[in-house]
């Protein structure tokens, strides 16, 4: 037979509040239900409208805590949450969908399909923290791994370090960005660097430090490249960059001035554009040039007179082009014009020379009294020298003035009396002319040229403007 049992403040005046009211049900279908709070009980223990409490001490226990054994909230709720022991797991679970929501077991715990969030103040520990515990992701395997002291950061599906921390370093694979997610270099910082101690490098040793304590201190100027000034302090170079680069300037109005000497192995000019070296100068401009490494020079160009350009050098070679001169001249210190010739013999400057009858385009000393075959004379610093040199030849000189030995012994020599060859080997005497029907002829074919300079007896070397006739 069933019933009902109501204990409550109205129980003896036939009352029925079901917020003071304690019922034991036995009606059908309520096998026992006890109810709190309510007088329709839906399970063996139904509180409504209050909490059961439980004092310090106190345990909510359970016979049989084993398989299946559950703690939910209303059934009228869609989404029931449960918790629900299984085995040796306790799961947090959404038991109208039947998913995991979180399940701690003594091997571990697992959070399904959400996050773990810790408020201010709360600690996330491990009983044991050693050697292998590990965080990791499913999808990348980043791994976070304790290895003794150390904290490391290793990408496990490439087996690489991407960092790694203990106590006393810090370790970082690849280039470290502060303030940018871009670093291009080992460390690159968008920002000011603020330390309080030096800034130091493994190159020579030096530091940087604003207070120059045993490091790197100074000050400078604006737009100069900064050098050491002493072994620990930086101060203004002659270097200077205002968008053009000034080197003992400061106002360069040219991408690179230079104010004094400039050396260097090598100028490259390079442009899509006319180009060129230009070279000014309050006095004498010249461009100076040397084969070796020292401070002598082996020619010279130099501009004088504002239009007239000189070189000094010991010769000028043009390989393979022209030399022209358009609306003026081309001059020379030395007056004669000579070329080089072969000869068999071993020949002098001033030595006067034939042509060897011997050997094709050849000279010699010449050896006999006017001598058709006379070539010239051997020439001691032509003023134009054509053809090329090389072992056993000789500068001929046939035009110009030149010096040239002359025997005064067949006849005292005046200046612009004609000159021939001579008995003498490279030897010219005064030319005396042929008497023919009483007109003095000189012997055509035989003139070396006319004397400048007077010899009245003995063997010397006086200048003669050469003329071949």
């Amino acid at each position: 037979m069933g019933g009902q049992l109501l204990i409550g403040n109205n129980a003896n005046t036939g009352g029925n509040d079901p917020t003071t009211a304690i019922i034991i049900d036995g009606t059908a279908g309520k096998p026992n239900y006890v109810g709190i709070g309510t007088t329709d009980p839906l399970d063996k223990l139904h509180v409504s409208g209050g909490n059961i409490r439980l004092d310090r001490g106190g345990v909510l226990g359970f016979d049989a805590w084993g398989v299946g054994t559950q703690l939910w909230d209303d059934y009228s709720i869609a989404n029931r949450t449960a918790l629900l022991t299984r085995n040796d797991r306790f799961e947090i679970l959404n038991q109208t969908a039947g998913a995991v929501i979180a399940a701690f077991s003594l091997t571990g715990a697992e959070i399904a399909g959400g996050s773990l969030q810790l408020n201010s103040g709360c600690l996330l520990g491990f009983g044991t923290w050693g050697n292998g515990t590990q965080l990791l992701d499913d999808t990348y395997r980043t791994v976070l791994l304790t290895k003794s002291d150390r904290l490391d950061i290793v990408s496990q599906a490439n087996n690489v370090m991407i960092a790694s921390f203990n106590p006393s370093t810090a370790y970082i694979n690849g280039n470290v960005g502060i303030g940018t997610t871009t670093p291009a270099q080992k460390l690159d910082v968008a920002g000011q660097i603020h330390a309080t101690g030096d800034i130091c490098t493994d190159v020579g040793g030096k530091c940087l430090s604003s207070a120059g304590g045993g490091g790197i201190g100074g000050s400078g100027s604006g737009n100069y490249l900064a050098k050491f000034t002493g072994s620990n302090t930086i101060g203004n170079s002659t270097i200077y960059d205002n968008g053009n680069v000034g080197i003992g300037t400061t106002s360069p109005a040219q991408k690179l001035e230079v104010a004094g000497r400039m050396k260097a192995q090598g100028l490259d000019i390079v442009n899509s554009v006319d180009s060129g070296l230009e070279i000014r100068s309050a006095g004498t401009p010249y461009l100076d040039f040397t084969n070796d490494f020292n401070e002598d020079r082996d020619a010279r160009i130099t501009l004088v007179d504002d239009d007239k350009l000189e070189i000094h050098s010991a010769s000028l070679d043009v390989v393979n082009g022209n030399i022209s001169a358009s609306n003026g001249s081309i001059t020379a210190n030395y007056k004669d014009l000579a070329e080089w010739a072969p000869s068999t013999q071993t020949l002098t400057p001033g030595t006067v020379v034939a042509i060897d009858e011997e050997n094709n385009d050849h000279v010699v000393a010449s050896a006999q009294a006017y001598d058709s075959k006379v070539a010239g004379v051997v020439s001691y610093q032509p003023g134009l020298l054509l053809g090329e040199g090389g072992e056993g030849r000789y500068m001929i000189g046939h035009t110009g003035r030149v010096k040239v030995k002359v025997d005064a012994s067949y006849g005292a020599v005046k200046i612009g009396d004609l000159l021939v060859t001579s008995p003498v080997e490279g030897t010219a005497m005064k030319s005396q002319p042929l008497d023919i029907n009483g007109h003095k002829i000189h012997q055509p074919g035989t003139i070396l040229g006319k004397a400048l300079e007077p010899l009245s007896e003995g063997q010397g070397e006086i200048l003669v403007l050469l003329s071949l006739q």
